[in-house]
């Protein structure tokens, strides 16, 4: 069994010594002190003069405290920004290091240090630790905790004017996760003791199947949505099954607006209750951001709350806990009936699977889908997002002076480097390895490759729903939207064109309303050039947004306004056509009704 090993500093030492000098034995020293009688025996005998710090394990270092700190440091500062180091990366900057030095080192300069090396390098720091890494989109890296800190900000604010800060019943997540035979059983499996690695093969399901799902904070699951590829089963497949589940199929086996519409009408408001209001929180998928959709929740006492873009495996209850356990429940469930190898998973099969995978969730597991997201119990901090905090190092950090901002300062044409190394002026990294531990390269424009115009909604947003003080019972012949002023004051996404619904359905324009006579103004100098328009009323039917910072085009048939640059460049080239020649310019959905 290995010994208790402990470092030693210089004052343990000295403060031992004081009892020698007294005339007490070595061995009674040790046993007052603590201190082993052989490191003891060692310091006395002046093993370690010259070693700073004067006790540790192994041989002599090959790397200086100052190395090595800065080194621990870069390795932190990497693994924050969703580039962290692999055991060759380790070995190959250590190389580097002790050949900037010049000294003479016991490793191999070809090949680096050993495996051995790193193990005991790892066990040292015990802050450090190997992983497996797991895939991550670039935009998603690139997510600032300032985007997360707008939206706790957004979900504190929305929380506190619904009155849901104690009311878990009512804050729902909404989200969709697909199944294409990708599952793979995670219970342990016998077999022979040689076999060192042994393998399973993945469960097969014929076909995409997508799944259509919300949960409430207090652990409720209403009805899902299964949709499936190609058609549905052809056997009985709805056997055992609730009525209130849905299912459909599309081409694909993906979403629609419409199924999309279909669940929340017939299966999310009848399992939701009657106390409103309620907040469903959820993603920037196009079904979700369709006119239809916001105009039904806010009907139905809805407010919908978006994360903003690509902050969904950070933000997102279902993405963040409840999808990855119900994947494993399904696939270990598969396993256990047999279906994995050459034995496909028949579709039919599948509802009863997912019902039982999902009965076998608790609550608990549900709930707790919120609290790891900090919607509920509401904590601003549980999210950070892969930035690096300098109060996290070893080392005291240095603030980094205003004009330091990484934005502004200039890279390498060659490289892409920072030509100033902003770890030094942090204090990460000393100024001797400025060129070895250098940050990462600025992604570059290759060429004369243009920038993508694809719009990301950067901030997340609020649509409010009817206030309750305004709803009046179902059999009135009208139900009048309230207008933006009061809706909640400063957020992003709550100007939406007040209108007023009636009882047949039908929707007219609030007579309160001035977007009209301003949209004429606009459409009249849209003859000559793309419009500005300065109300905040109006919704770019494409981004759902209200960016002033674009051009705005509209319809010459309907009220439907859109983003220039939000446009394909086909239809662009349309619109450039029409202000030349003076034709009317159609937007898509009224193109398509015409079709």
């Amino acid at each position: 069994m290995p010994r208790d090993q402990k470092l030693r500093t210089t004052e343990e030492f000295k403060f031992a010594k004081s009892f020698l000098k007294d005339g007490m034995s070595l061995l009674k020293v040790s046993k007052q002190t603590g201190i082993p009688y052989a490191t003891l025996h060692d310091h006395l005998r002046g093993r370690y003069v010259g070693r700073d710090p004067p006790s540790f394990f192994g041989p002599t270092n090959e790397l200086t405290v100052s190395e090595e700190e800065s080194l621990i440091n870069y390795i932190e500062y990497m693994a924050v920004r969703g580039l962290p180091l692999s055991r060759q990366n380790l070995k190959r900057f250590v190389i580097e290091i002790v050949k900037k030095s010049g000294r003479k080192t016991l490793f191999n300069l070809e090949n680096g240090p050993s495996d051995k090396w790193v193990t005991k390098f790892m066990k040292k720091h015990k802050n450090l630790s190997l992983k497996k890494s797991h895939p991550l989109e670039k935009c998603r890296a690139e997510i600032s905790q300032n985007q997360i800190d707008q939206y706790y900000d957004l979900l504190e604010s929305t929380l506190k004017r619904l009155d849901l800060m104690n009311d878990p019943t009512r804050i729902y997540n909404c989200d969709e996760s697909g199944f294409s035979g990708r599952l793979n059983g995670t219970k342990k499996v016998i077999v022979p003791k040689h076999i060192r690695h042994p393998y399973q093969t993945q469960v097969n399901i014929s076909g995409h199947i997508t799944l259509l799902l919300a949960i409430s904070a207090a652990g409720q699951t209403p009805p899902p949505l299964v949709i499936f590829s190609g058609a549905l089963p052809r056997d009985d497949y709805s056997t055992g099954i609730p009525d209130s589940w849905l299912f459909e199929k599309t081409e694909s086996g993906f979403v629609n607006s419409d199924l999309y519409m279909n669940w929340f009408n017939n299966a999310f408001l009848p399992s939701i209750g009657r106390k409103r209001p309620v907040l469903l929180i959820l993603d920037n998928h196009v079904t979700h951001l369709s006119t239809y959709a916001i105009d039904a929740a806010r009907d139905n006492g809805v407010d919908l709350l978006f994360f903003s873009s690509h902050s969904s495996h950070l933000l997102q209850p279902l993405d963040v806990v409840y999808f990855h356990a119900l994947k494993q429940k399904v696939a270990d469930m598969s396993v256990e009936l047999g279906y994995f190898g050459i034995k496909t998973l028949p579709r039919k099969f599948f509802p009863k699977i997912l019902m039982q995978s999902m009965n076998r969730l608790t609550g608990l597991t549900v709930s707790s889908s919120f609290s790891a997201t900090g919607i509920y119990p509401f904590n601003k901090k549980a999210v950070h997002a892969l930035e690096f905090n300098p109060s996290s190092c070893a080392s005291q950090s240095r603030a980094v002076n205003d004009g330091d901002d990484p934005e502004e300062r200039q890279a390498c044409d060659s490289c892409g480097h920072s030509k100033d190394n902003i770890l030094v002026k942090m204090g990460l990294v000393s100024a001797d390895l400025a060129n070895i531990l250098v940050e990462p390269p600025k992604s570059k424009q290759i060429g004369n490759k243009k920038q993508s115009k694809r719009k990301t909604l950067n901030t997340a947003r609020v649509y409010p729903s009817i206030s309750p003080s305004n709803v009046t019972s179902h059999n009135t012949d009208e139900t009048t939207v309230p207008s933006n002023d009061e809706a909640q004051p400063g957020s992003s996404g709550t100007n939406i064109i007040q209108k007023t619904i009636t009882k047949q359905g039908t929707k007219r324009k609030s007579k309160e309303c001035t977007t009209s006579t301003r949209k004429k103004k606009a459409k009249k100098s849209m003859k000559k050039s793309k419009a500005i328009i300065d109300d905040d009323n109006v919704l770019c039917i494409a981004c759902m947004t209200n960016n002033q910072q674009f051009y705005w085009v509209g319809c010459d048939r309907c009220d439907n306004w859109v983003h220039y640059e939000c446009l394909p460049a086909r239809v662009q080239t349309d619109v450039d056509l029409s202000l030349i020649t003076d034709e009317p310019w159609y937007c898509n959905v009224c193109v398509q009704s015409e079709e």
